[in-house]
Parts: structure tokens; sequence; C-alpha cells
């Protein structure tokens, strides 16, 4: 099965971008705004769990 190629791209960006320091805020920013463009949203949230089991939202 071929994948899009807007979501390789993304994760490959994704990835490079994890690679030594990074800038979380950024690298949030840049997750959501993929998150946008392949499902038309107007708006995007992130949810994390954490290891107690409780969803926190992050951006």
């Amino acid at each position: 099965m071929d994948r899009p190629q807007p979501a390789m791209e993304a994760f490959a960006d994704l990835a490079h971008s994890l690679v030594g320091d990074f800038d979380l805020a950024e690298t949030l920013d840049r997750i959501i705004g993929y998150c946008v463009t392949a499902c038309g949203a107007t708006s995007v949230g992130l949810v994390v769990k954490e290891r107690d089991g409780v969803l926190r939202d992050i951006a």
C-alpha cells in the first residue's frame, strides 16, 4: 500500500527535527500544522497520556 506523499514528508521532517537538540514548542507546532493539513480541520488539539494514565492537553 502506497502512503500519500504529504504524510511521508511530514514523518521525515518530524524525524529529522528530533535528532539532537530540538525546540519542543516548535516541534509540537509542526505536528499540529501537519494534522490540520492532513484532515482539513480548522483547529487541532494535542493530548498525551502520562505514565499514570492521566490525559494532558499540551497544544
